[in-house]
Protein backbone atom coordinates (compact mmCIF):
# COMPACT_ATOMS: atom_id res chain seq x y z
CA UNK A 1 0.00 0.00 0.00
CA UNK A 2 1.64 4.07 -0.59
CA UNK A 3 0.53 4.84 2.46
CA UNK A 4 2.50 2.87 4.42
CA UNK A 5 5.54 2.56 1.98
CA UNK A 6 5.91 6.33 2.37
CA UNK A 7 5.31 6.28 6.06
CA UNK A 8 8.10 3.28 6.39
CA UNK A 9 10.27 5.83 4.91
CA UNK A 10 9.26 8.95 6.69
CA UNK A 11 8.78 7.80 10.08
CA UNK A 12 11.73 6.85 12.42
CA UNK A 13 11.65 9.68 14.58
CA UNK A 14 7.86 9.97 15.34
CA UNK A 15 5.80 8.77 17.96
CA UNK A 16 3.46 5.99 17.47
CA UNK A 17 -0.03 8.43 17.47
CA UNK A 18 1.81 10.89 15.13
CA UNK A 19 2.29 8.02 12.48
CA UNK A 20 -1.39 6.97 13.19
CA UNK A 21 -2.72 10.41 12.82
CA UNK A 22 -0.47 10.41 9.27
CA UNK A 23 -3.06 7.64 8.07
CA UNK A 24 -6.15 8.77 9.71
CA UNK A 25 -5.56 12.40 7.94
CA UNK A 26 -5.59 10.52 4.80
CA UNK A 27 -8.19 8.50 5.03
CA UNK A 28 -10.37 10.57 7.10
CA UNK A 29 -12.50 13.94 5.41
CA UNK A 30 -11.51 15.97 8.39
CA UNK A 31 -8.70 17.10 10.86
CA UNK A 32 -11.13 17.03 13.93
CA UNK A 33 -12.61 13.03 12.40
CA UNK A 34 -8.37 12.22 12.16
CA UNK A 35 -7.44 13.11 15.53
CA UNK A 36 -10.50 11.40 17.08
CA UNK A 37 -9.58 7.94 15.41
CA UNK A 38 -6.10 8.73 16.78
CA UNK A 39 -7.38 10.06 20.42
CA UNK A 40 -5.40 13.08 20.22
CA UNK A 41 -7.18 17.11 20.53
CA UNK A 42 -7.20 18.88 17.63
CA UNK A 43 -4.29 21.35 19.31
CA UNK A 44 -2.34 18.10 19.65
CA UNK A 45 -2.14 17.84 15.89
CA UNK A 46 -1.25 21.98 15.63
CA UNK A 47 1.48 21.52 18.02
CA UNK A 48 2.65 18.62 16.40
CA UNK A 49 2.74 20.83 12.57
CA UNK A 50 5.57 23.03 13.98
CA UNK A 51 7.77 19.22 14.39
CA UNK A 52 9.91 19.37 11.14
CA UNK A 53 10.07 15.89 11.01
CA UNK A 54 6.14 15.32 11.72
CA UNK A 55 5.64 18.34 8.80
CA UNK A 56 8.08 16.27 6.46
CA UNK A 57 6.24 12.98 7.11
CA UNK A 58 3.00 14.39 6.24
CA UNK A 59 3.82 16.25 3.13
CA UNK A 60 5.50 13.55 2.06
CA UNK A 61 2.60 10.75 2.40
CA UNK A 62 0.14 13.37 1.35
CA UNK A 63 2.47 13.93 -1.88
CA UNK A 64 2.67 10.30 -2.32
CA UNK A 65 -1.20 9.51 -2.30
CA UNK A 66 -2.37 12.44 -4.51
CA UNK A 67 0.53 11.41 -6.90
CA UNK A 68 -1.35 7.77 -7.20
CA UNK A 69 -4.73 8.80 -7.64
CA UNK A 70 -3.16 11.12 -10.42
CA UNK A 71 -1.40 8.37 -12.03
CA UNK A 72 -5.03 6.07 -12.05
CA UNK A 73 -6.62 8.99 -13.73
CA UNK A 74 -4.17 10.18 -16.01
CA UNK A 75 -4.68 6.00 -17.48
CA UNK A 76 -8.09 6.64 -17.34
CA UNK A 77 -8.22 9.48 -19.54
CA UNK A 78 -7.20 8.00 -22.72
CA UNK A 79 -10.82 6.12 -21.78
CA UNK A 80 -12.78 9.10 -21.12
CA UNK A 81 -11.29 10.49 -24.55
CA UNK A 82 -12.27 7.69 -26.53
CA UNK A 83 -16.22 7.73 -24.73
CA UNK A 84 -16.25 11.58 -25.56
CA UNK A 85 -15.63 11.47 -29.13
CA UNK A 86 -17.52 8.09 -29.61
CA UNK A 87 -20.46 9.85 -28.12
CA UNK A 88 -20.28 12.47 -31.48
CA UNK A 89 -21.64 9.92 -34.01
CA UNK A 90 -24.74 9.15 -31.62
CA UNK A 91 -28.11 9.76 -33.58
CA UNK A 92 -29.14 11.99 -30.42
CA UNK A 93 -28.43 15.19 -31.74
CA UNK A 94 -28.76 16.92 -28.04
CA UNK A 95 -26.17 14.73 -26.64
CA UNK A 96 -24.33 14.82 -29.81
CA UNK A 97 -24.19 18.67 -29.15
CA UNK A 98 -23.52 18.35 -25.78
CA UNK A 99 -20.82 16.10 -26.17
CA UNK A 100 -19.49 18.71 -29.19
CA UNK A 101 -19.49 21.28 -26.46
CA UNK A 102 -17.24 19.76 -23.49
CA UNK A 103 -14.88 18.70 -26.05
CA UNK A 104 -14.52 22.22 -27.16
CA UNK A 105 -14.60 23.51 -23.80
CA UNK A 106 -11.87 20.96 -22.63
CA UNK A 107 -9.72 21.99 -25.31
CA UNK A 108 -9.81 25.55 -24.65
CA UNK A 109 -9.35 25.20 -21.56
CA UNK A 110 -6.04 23.66 -21.81
CA UNK A 111 -5.08 25.71 -24.16
CA UNK A 112 -5.76 28.84 -21.48
CA UNK A 113 -3.60 26.85 -18.82
CA UNK A 114 -0.81 26.40 -21.59
CA UNK A 115 -0.82 29.68 -22.13
CA UNK A 116 -0.99 31.40 -18.66
CA UNK A 117 2.20 28.76 -18.05
CA UNK A 118 4.21 30.20 -20.58
CA UNK A 119 3.22 33.30 -19.63
CA UNK A 120 4.51 32.86 -16.01
CA UNK A 121 7.60 31.24 -17.13
CA UNK A 122 8.28 34.39 -18.82
CA UNK A 123 7.45 36.10 -16.32
CA UNK A 124 9.83 34.58 -13.91
CA UNK A 125 11.88 34.63 -16.12
CA UNK A 126 12.30 38.67 -16.56
CA UNK A 127 12.31 38.64 -12.51
CA UNK A 128 14.99 36.43 -12.18
CA UNK A 129 17.49 38.53 -15.39
CA UNK A 130 16.43 41.90 -13.42
CA UNK A 131 16.89 40.34 -10.00
CA UNK A 132 20.62 39.11 -10.87
CA UNK A 133 21.48 42.50 -13.23
CA UNK A 134 20.91 44.63 -9.81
Amino acid sequence: MAIKSNLTKNVQNLKENQRKLIVALIAKPTIDEACAEVGITTQTYYNWLENEDFCHALTSTRDEVINNAMNIMRSSMLQAVNVLTGLLTTKDENLKRKVAVDILNFALKWKETRDIEDRLIHIEKIALERRVYR
